[in-house]
């Protein structure tokens, strides 16, 4: 898929305070409703050109090591790239609407004709995808509730194994109606990245604290399907040029890394005003 070249963006140097939104991505070990301070390292984004692409996304298998492939590529390992003062915070460059509007889609909040779309990349094991989750998120469940935003989750779970397991999880979760119970319970107990703790059992662990049904959801836990819908999301992501997450467009205008709420307002402003 292509995308626009966006205009050469603004070069100024990166103050400390957004620094908490923009680091390296790191590479791991080849081996909400949108809503808990966590503790793992942070992840870069960037929707800009001129930045390295993460391997393809593609295989599907059920060992640890197979399933690092199938989300990150044959190398198990991403393609990191470093961010720079001219990728962190909001960008006037434009790039497709990606919004899907798939009416009843349980990996979406709010209206399916809301004018505003907030599209999220995000991994479960990401640092600044549960802040985002935890803290910001909370601030725009306003625009959700008047119809004014829809926001759409998308998997990119390429920080390793316990990504995918976690990504898994979710989309079981997303085929019983309860894909927001459980991304909240995912970002509200996160533990170091591919430290094993995302296992199938603690997947069923939570599912059980939601009462789902146990054998639907061990079923679709390893469904073939639902794994193709988590790459396709990668490789929309890897299209973009995005590197890391948690990573937004809205309405085709990205936001970079878990920024104030009032970057997000001041897009979704601009988004509205452009509509109207």
């Amino acid at each position: 898929m292509s995308t626009p070249t966006p205009p050469d963006p603004d070069q100024r140097p990166m103050p400390e305070a957004d620094a908490r939104a923009v680091e390296d991505a790191p590479a791991p070990s080849s081996g909400r409703s949108p809503r808990t301070p966590l503790v793992v390292a942070a992840v870069a984004i960037v929707v800009t050109l001129g930045f390295f692409l993460i391997p393809a996304l593609g295989g599907s298998s059920a060992s640890d090591s197979d399933q690092t492939a199938a989300a990150t590529g044959s190398s198990g390992s991403p393609t990191t790239s470093q961010a720079t003062p001219s990728t962190q915070g909001q960008s006037d460059a434009p790039f497709p609407d990606h919004a899907r509007r798939t009416e009843g889609d349980p990996l979406a909040l709010g209206r399916v004709d809301a004018p505003v779309v907030i599209v999220n990349w995000s991994d479960f094991q990401c640092h600044y995808c549960g802040l985002f989750a935890t803290d910001i998120a909370p601030k725009l469940e306003h625009y959700i509730k008047d119809g004014t935003v829809r926001v759409e989750w998308r998997d990119f779970p390429y920080l390793g194994p316990d990504s995918l397991v976690a990504a898994r999880g979710a989309r079981a979760a997303a085929e019983q109606g309860k894909f927001w119970e459980f991304h909240d319970a995912l970002y509200s107990d996160m533990a170091p990245p591919n430290s094993g703790a995302l296992t199938d059992t603690r997947m069923r662990e939570i599912a059980a604290q939601l009462q789902l049904d146990q054998d639907a959801f061990a079923k679709d836990l390893t469904s073939e399907k639902l794994l193709q819908d988590i790459q396709r999301d990668g490789r929309e992501a890897q299209d973009l040029g995005i590197s890391g997450t948690p990573s937004f467009l809205i309405n085709g205008q990205p936001v970079q890394g878990a920024q104030p709420v009032e970057a997000f307002d001041a897009v979704i402003d601009k988004v509205l005003k452009g509509t109207s």
